[in-house]
């Protein structure tokens, strides 16, 4: 079904106001006699953005209600906005003052809201065979499972990690709200922020090798990875052990407090060493799971702990080199560790994590110092070790990193495991679902480029693999490019009236179009950049050269203002400016230096090619 409309009475700064999502038909509500009218637009042009899609871009100023009208749409309002809540609402997790729904299959509006508390609950209908239509509303009850897709690059959860099975969130923000939740649940401890981040990137990782494998169809000018690297980042295994170890031993950096034939010793040179062979690699990760082990039960049995560690035989000392037979001591003193503590849940986890490693065959790259694997030819080996390394750093620390290769940019790792997280929920529906896709600010972060091709990305994405759903979007966005790919007639404008409370506006000035539009008139008009779209900096030292040159007291000076001029980018602007800064001069009678220069010049000019004439005469 398409969503076509949604009143609201009172929700956060949106006040008794109606939205539009359709490009087929236009609605107005009349509150007060509960009247709606509903019209068919004429210049609708069918499938624009596939057979079954329907694309509507939100824009205003901050502060307008855009990020509120999305989650009213993607979840409609809770409980507590019910002014008068009818025993059977109690359990209500949603409630829709009016929204409406065209099923193009039936030719029928449907009609959803709250239900009148004189116990009317029948659902409204109404058919497309005539226009303009008007009817007097009674409110019937919620009673429609229109799935919903949620993403908003807010680190604000709006909604807590409790959601009914036909709502999805794919935000980073709930999704490490879950994650913690999970943890506390089953370990009763809180988690820092740097875990929950580690436990989530190692997610995305997983659910982007399975989208990989699937093989999805990805929008045509993404590099598609066929391949994972596995790297020990050493770095933050050393900052783990100074950070960590030092309070207890009192070292620096160099580690000369520490008998040297101490294991935390050992551990300090092992720390250092290179990992160029899979054997080196073996060795840097089962001492860093060690380390992992110490630095945590430091906390929880320090006395017990260092005492076992203290009566640890260890006759030779670790090298840099991490397959000199030298280490094999050590070695053997890591596997006392584990054994002697092989009923600790950190261990366990440590043990499960060695023995996938233990999996990866001919799989290590020497000159890259890191395991790479095949999305292919691995993936069962990739999954099980991403898995057994997330319940390891639940209840430890992170230390691995993974890259895809051929390597993404930052943008484009983002877009794979937004498309990944999406493909994953969207897996979860059957076939003919219903979705509404809203999308808070998705690409906000990314490079211009990527905002100028998201759109077209994600249709792609959508039509090619999910061609049987049926998709409402709705995205809320401060991208002239993305606003640049949408008709004005799927563009909701909210801009704010004297109160600050949400209201909808006409759009683009002299109805200008936007689809296809200049984006310095969507930024000036669509975002309502009405002080220009230069920045603030930049204008107020410009000012100040305006300023100096119409003869207005400022502390500029005459070399400071021509300086500015010459950086200025906008060739319309600096021209203007140079002919001001010329009156300028005429009018104080000011000859600059530079001015002199270029007076020599055009006279150095005219002598050569009076010289020259001459000479041609003479021939």
């Amino acid at each position: 079904m398409e969503l076509v409309y949604l009143w609201v009475e009172d929700y956060k700064n949106i006040h008794k106001q109606g939205f539009n999502f359709s490009p087929k038909f236009q609605c107005y509500f009349d509150d007060i006699s509960n009247k709606l009218t509903i019209n068919k637009k004429n210049n609708h042009i069918p499938n624009f953005f596939g057979k079954k899609i329907n694309v509507t871009a939100v824009v205003g100023k901050n502060g307008s209600g855009k990020s509120n009208l999305l989650e009213l749409v993607a979840y409609g309002k809770p409980t507590s906005y019910i002014p008068k809540t009818p025993d059977n609402f109690k359990e209500l997790f949603e409630y829709y003052d009016l929204v409406i729904f065209y099923d193009e299959a039936t030719r029928r509006f449907n009609l959803y809201g709250m239900e009148d508390h004189d116990g009317n609950s029948e659902i409204q209908h109404l058919d497309d065979s005539n226009f303009p239509q008007s009817i007097r509303l009674q409110y019937c009850s919620i009673d429609f499972d229109i799935s919903t897709i949620y993403y908003s690059s807010s680190q604000d959860s709006i909604r807590g990690n409790n959601l009914p099975s036909h709502k999805k969130d794919i935000s980073e923000s709930f999704l490490f709200e879950k994650i913690s939740s999970e943890i506390k649940k089953n370990n009763h401890v809180a988690v820092p922020f740097f875990t929950l981040w580690f436990i989530n990137d190692s997610n995305n990782v997983q659910k982007s090798v399975e989208l990989l494998k699937r093989k999805d169809i990805l929008p045509q000018d993404f590099i598609r990875p066929d391949k994972l690297k596995i790297y020990i980042n050493q770095n933050y295994v050393r900052t783990l052990f100074y950070k960590n170890l030092k309070d207890y031993f009192k070292i620096d950096e160099t580690g000369n407090e520490i008998p040297e034939d101490h294991i935390l010793y050992q551990l300090y040179i092992l720390i250092r060493a290179s990992t160029d062979t899979v054997s080196g690699f073996e060795y840097s990760l089962k001492f860093t799971l060690i380390l992992i082990f110490i630095i945590t039960e430091l906390d929880n049995n320090r006395d017990n702990l260092l005492s076992f560690l203290d009566n640890l035989d260890i006759t030779s000392t670790a090298r840099y080199n991490l397959d000199t037979e030298a280490n094999n001591d050590i070695t053997e003193a890591l596997d006392v560790v584990m054994k002697h503590y092989s009923n600790n849940h950190i261990i366990k986890a440590a043990s499960n994590l060695l023995g996938s490693f233990n999996q990866l065959n001919n799989s290590y790259d020497n000159s890259d110092r890191c395991y790479k694997l095949s999305i292919e030819d691995d993936y069962e080996k990739i999954i099980k070790l991403i898995e057994v390394y997330r319940e390891l750093i639940k209840v430890s620390a992170s230390f691995l990193e993974f890259h895809f290769n051929p390597r993404l940019s930052s943008g484009g790792k983002e877009l794979l495991f937004f498309f990944s997280k999406l493909s994953d929920e969207l897996r979860m529906f059957p076939a003919d679902s219903s979705i509404n896709l809203i999308l808070d600010e998705p690409n906000v972060f990314s490079h211009p480029n990527w905002q100028r091709k998201f759109l077209n990305m994600l249709l792609e994405f959508l039509n090619k693999n999910y061609s049987t759903f049926k998709f409402n979007i709705v995205i809320a966005t401060h991208s002239p490019f993305l606003l640049s790919d949408i008709p004005q007639t799927n563009t909701i404008f909210l801009n704010t009236d004297e109160s600050g409370f949400c209201t909808v506006v006409k759009g683009l000035k002299n109805d200008n179009q936007t689809f296809g539009a200049n984006i310095h008139t969507l930024l000036r008009d669509g975002f309502f950049m009405g002080e220009g779209l230069m920045g603030e900096f930049a204008k107020g030292k410009i000012e100040k050269v305006i300023n100096f040159l119409r003869s207005k007291n400022n502390n500029l000076t005459l070399e400071e203002a021509e300086k500015i001029i010459q950086i200025v980018g906008e060739p319309i602007l600096k021209a203007r400016l140079e002919r001001m800064l010329l009156e300028y001069k005429d009018e104080k009678g000011i000859t600059s230096k530079s001015d002199l220069k270029q007076e020599i010049a055009k006279l150095q000019d005219r002598l050569d090619n009076f010289g020259q004439n001459q000479i041609n005469e003479n021939d």
